[in-house]
């Protein structure tokens, strides 16, 4: 090669005149063009929901093959797992369908297809009109707070139609979320406003409005302690009936009535009389843990902890006043050993919150010093760390039904009575 060929390839680079297998990188997914993600129907008969859980109503079906255009979805908070929300275009049938049964046209679907907010997901037509829900139980209380003993501002009669507002959230003092079982409704006629519980509505369509509670806007959130209940009676119960349970003098639909105890209020369980609960004939002596009152109620609504055998429970005389065993006495500590591979947790694990300190090996001692109502998670210190861990996966020696109950789990509660 002469001079001046050289000195012309040399400039030919410098202006990029040569071309180079130079690798071009891909815009960002923002400044990329818009991506239609379709996904077909890989089964038949696959319901279209209104809303994305498998409590809402079913707005039709898809069969398999189906193709639709997927213009929304749900992020993993969502416990029912992953909806899209989708449309197909020749029916224009719209509504959300679970990800477990089709097939998206893209590998990477999720980076073009955006989050949905709840506000989006609960007024799907983007209106501000909140959801409707009816009263399924006689004389709903509404209150001023949302507390069982704050101040009654009147009832709603069975059928009444209300608009749902938004939820109360208590969590743990360390914050984080227990449980929400208060909504704010207002009465469609405008009327009467204030707090309701969430057990006694469900949504015109027949959902029931506490499937739906986590998915509602959080307008008030209160911090609550943590209340430890020790064992009284033979056991502690619970109230398992929305109407709640009438508490009488003496084992008899026409025995005089003392008070109402409420639906998931706990209380001691001393002993019953000889009946069969199969025919709900059965009685159940009881104590009131938070107003110390103490008579009969019927048994078969009285809810136990896992794996209690209520046929243990001492047969008592069917009187006013029956002799009481001794109640089974507290223990406040208990050896156990990992069975596996154990989770160390902050709280029990609840709706995907996994708060996970460690994990244990299988063989590690610990001691076990509390645990929640249902008896599905202890409390435990392992080298002076205190957690929570599963009860399949530990081993423990003696009577974990005498601990104390250090988590009132699922709802349940000291809480108002008349």
């Amino acid at each position: 090669m002469n001079k001046k060929s050289l000195i012309i390839l040399i400039l030919c680079l410098s202006i990029g005149v040569v071309s180079s297998p130079l690798k071009v990188l891909p815009l960002p997914v923002s400044a990329q063009e818009s991506v239609q993600v379709t996904a077909e129907v890989l089964y038949n008969n696959l319901n279209v929901r209104a809303q994305p859980n498998v409590y809402s109503e079913i707005l039709g079906q898809f069969d398999m093959g189906t193709v639709v255009n997927v213009t929304g979805r749900v992020d993993r908070s969502y416990v029912d797992g992953i909806w899209v929300y989708v449309t197909e275009p020749l029916t224009q049938l719209t509504g959300w369908v679970s990800i477990e049964y089709i097939e998206f046209s893209v590998g990477n679907w999720a980076d073009f297809v955006p989050i949905l907010t709840r506000q989006e997901i609960l007024y799907p037509e983007g209106t501000d009109v909140p959801l409707r829900a009816k009263v399924i139980n006689t004389n709903l209380r509404v209150r001023v707070e949302a507390d069982d003993s704050s101040e009654v501002i009147g009832t709603l009669p069975i059928g009444s139609l209300v608009s749902i507002l938004g939820r109360h959230l208590d969590i743990y003092v360390w914050g984080v979320y227990l449980r929400s079982s208060y909504i704010y409704i207002e009465q469609v006629d405008g009327t009467l406003s204030g707090w309701v519980s969430d057990n006694y509505l469900q949504l015109t369509d027949g959902t029931p409005v506490w499937s739906i509670m986590w998915k509602l806007p959080v307008i008030e959130v209160k911090e609550v302690s943590i209340t430890v209940v020790q064992v009284e009676g033979q056991i502690i119960g619970a109230v398992d009936s929305e109407r709640g349970l009438h508490l009488r003098t003496e084992p008899s639909t026409n025995a005089e009535i003392l008070m109402t105890i409420y639906y998931k209020n706990v209380v001691a369980v001393y002993g019953r009389t000889n009946g069969d609960r199969v025919n709900r004939d059965t009685w159940v002596f009881v104590k009131v843990l938070e107003t110390g009152q103490m008579g009969w109620v019927l048994a078969w609504p009285i809810y136990y902890p896992y794996r209690f055998n209520e046929n243990t429970l001492p047969v008592l005389s069917p009187t006013s006043a029956p002799d009481l065993p001794p109640s089974a006495q507290p223990i406040s500590a208990l050896a156990g050993i990992t069975k596996r591979t154990t989770p160390l947790r902050l709280t029990p694990y609840i709706l995907g919150q996994s708060n996970e300190i460690r994990k244990l090996p299988p063989n590690t001692p610990i001691t076990v010093i509390g645990r929640n109502f249902t008896m599905d998670w202890f409390k435990v210190v392992v080298d002076g760390q205190e957690g929570w861990v599963r009860f399949s996966y530990i081993t423990v020696e003696g009577d974990t039904l005498r601990l104390p109950i250090t988590l009132l789990n699922g709802g349940y509660r000291l809480g108002y009575f008349d």
